[in-house]
């Protein structure tokens, strides 16, 4: 009997805690966007023109039939500084790392890139960012999160992948640079922290991300010919360093969102029977696992795709940019450079910390939602964490431009 409780407690650890703790980007949503937050208000973007100078629809039709916005995203700056000199234009290509989930714009890492980078060159610089919470590299396995369909970039969606936003690219032959950010979703954060995962599983996951992400890179070389591509790691999600308090946060603001829910009421269990350490250090080492792992095989990807430049462009148009994340600024910690949940009581009434919490909350009354959908931002960089990155690829940048 002792056995099967122990079963038990981790399987809902792995069902429920694991799944909202980091990233919760597999809920399928129905909503109308707020135009203003996603960047496609056309009273203030850019029409984005066809080689032939006629303007494109900023939607474009997936399989379901569905219209999919073509960019999530459309800024210029510096046009009114630089406005004699040739634009510079960037692409923001995958998850929502990339996407920046739940930051305002300023604060995203692109946006920081993109206005150092109009200082540095003194150009104006164009951004169309591509990128949503939840993009996978390739489409899922048939009947996987099938009816997971795109709605706003700060929701989960797997639709559309990074392959679909490469082919969604206007003027692709007009782009200086690219930031991409994938793999995750399709390594599925679940089993990364999942106690019960077998770190085999995880180093095959970890694996089964190369050739496509290999064949994301080479279709960008060959779609944006005259591109540089910057290609971001992750970070270790949970670390030794991670509080048995923010365990807590977790279990509470679970209970008083959904009182009733047998995740709340397994999670109470769980740590009464064995405790948060244990729990802690068993989701840290297959954080570890994770990150040191992907960061090899984004590192193989990036070179193999470095191979083919090499042959058909004669130069190396690709480069990896690992981000420096110390286990003391994983989730949960005194200096957490991610979102977490939190007291209401201390918060102006809010459950996580990030700064798109209402504007969630606004999708979610016209649609039916669950607390993981209000929680989505948590465990990606806030605003910290995202100038790391932020830092991380101007520094590539630099080198390579």
């Amino acid at each position: 009997m002792r056995l099967s409780f122990m079963r038990l407690a981790y399987l809902l650890i792995s069902a429920i805690f694991l799944q909202s703790v980091m990233f919760i980007l597999s809920q399928p949503i129905a909503a109308q966007a707020d135009q203003n937050a996603s960047g496609l208000n056309d009273s203030r973007i850019d029409p984005i023109l066809n080689s032939n100078g006629s303007l494109s629809s900023h939607f474009w039709v997936d399989e379901a039939g569905a219209l999919v916005p073509m960019a999530q995203g459309h800024f210029i700056l510096g046009a009114d500084k630089w406005q004699k000199n040739k634009t510079f234009k960037m692409i923001v290509i995958g998850d929502s790392i990339a996407w920046g989930s739940g930051l305002e714009q300023k604060n995203k890492y692109y946006y920081r890139v993109a206005d150092w980078l109009q200082k540095k060159l003194k150009r104006p610089v164009e951004v169309t960012v591509l990128a949503h919470t939840g993009a996978t590299l390739a489409k899922p396995k048939d009947g996987e999160n099938a009816g997971n369909k795109f709605v706003n970039p700060e929701l989960s969606s797997w639709d559309p992948t990074l392959l679909e936003q490469v082919g969604n690219i206007g003027n692709p032959e007009n782009v200086d640079l690219v930031l991409l950010s994938g793999g995750i979703n399709d390594i599925d954060v679940n089993t990364i922290l999942n106690p019960l995962t077998d770190p085999g599983e995880i180093r095959t996951r970890c694996m089964n991300i190369e050739d496509p992400l290999r064949t994301v890179l080479v279709r960008l070389l060959e779609n944006c010919i005259n591109s540089k591509i910057i290609v971001t790691s992750y970070y270790p999600m949970v670390s030794n360093d991670t509080t048995e308090s923010a365990l807590d946060v977790f279990i509470g603001e679970l209970r008083s969102l959904a009182p009733n829910s047998t995740e709340g009421k397994g999670l109470d269990l769980i740590k009464n029977l064995f405790g948060g350490k244990q729990i802690l250090l068993m989701m840290s080492r297959n954080s570890n696992i994770f990150d040191n792992q992907s960061r090899l095989i984004l590192a193989k990807a990036v070179e193999k795709a470095n191979q083919y430049s090499i042959s058909h462009f004669k130069e190396k148009r690709v480069v990896f940019a690992p981000i420096d994340f110390p286990s003391n600024r994983s989730y949960g910690t005194n200096e957490s450079w991610l979102w977490e949940l939190t007291d209401p009581r201390v918060n102006d009434g809010k459950p996580i910390n990030d700064e798109r919490y209402n504007f969630r909350v606004s999708l979610c009354k016209n649609v039916s939602c669950d607390v993981n959908d209000i929680m989505n931002a948590n465990g990606h960089p806030n605003v910290e964490g995202a100038d790391e990155y932020n830092q991380t690829v101007t520094k590539c940048i630099s080198e390579i431009l």
